[in-house]
């Protein structure tokens, strides 16, 4: 059993598209077995920060990639020139010995906007229906089911998602009709978490 665990870099705002920083959206999924998460990856990043950061488990450190680059609390301490070298080694380490696959799409929203016929599509939504597409044909290849875990945006965001995951499960795409996702993806629901939950794979997908 797979679980995709999925993280964004970007925002699906339409409105601001011209600034380089505002043009890009993109998806990445990490493809991993629920037993290689809980097993191998889990108590690997359990350990990064109880090493590094000497955290609270019951206030667990989330790692968060805009934070660690920018060194702001609670990873003020990778400002030290040992500090860092020892977790950016760490953390190669848990990349290079965990087993996973990563589907990334990415969209130029500028450009989309200029096509008729992307023009009544959420671009949040169009790379989901590019990741959920790869994912099956992953599975596939696999000889094996999965499910969905996107890192929530919180309300409507999500209650929008889980209705385009609904209509592409129902629809099928151009490459993947509806028979072969439903047969590897059995589940009708996305299994949205947050940040606050402290899930590996979203934390890897990051």
């Amino acid at each position: 059993m797979y679980r995709l665990y999925i993280d964004e870099v970007g925002t699906d705002d339409i409105v601001s598209v011209n600034a380089d920083s505002e043009r890009y959206l993109s998806l990445t999924g990490v493809a991993m077995k629920i037993g290689e998460a809980r097993d191998n990856l889990a108590p690997r990043f359990a350990s990064i920060k109880a090493d590094i950061f000497n955290h609270d488990p019951d206030d667990p450190i989330i790692l968060h990639r805009k934070k660690i680059v920018q060194c702001s609390s609670p990873f003020g301490c990778l400002r030290d020139g040992e500090k860092r070298a020892s977790f950016d080694a760490r953390i190669i380490e848990v990349m290079t010995a965990c087993d996973y696959a990563v589907i990334t799409a990415l969209i130029d929203k500028k450009a989309m906007l200029g096509k008729a016929a992307w023009r009544n599509k959420e671009p949040y939504h169009y790379l989901m229906e590019v990741l959920i597409e790869k994912y099956v044909q992953f599975l596939e290849r696999k000889g094996s089911i999965g499910d969905i875990m996107p890192e929530g945006r919180q309300g409507k965001k999500d209650q929008r998602l889980q209705d385009a995951f609904i209509r592409v499960m129902s629809q099928g795409t151009y490459y993947v009709p509806r028979a072969r996702m439903r047969a590897q993806i059995p589940s009708s629901n996305l299994k949205f978490r947050y940040k606050r939950d402290n899930v590996a794979g979203l934390q890897l997908a990051d």
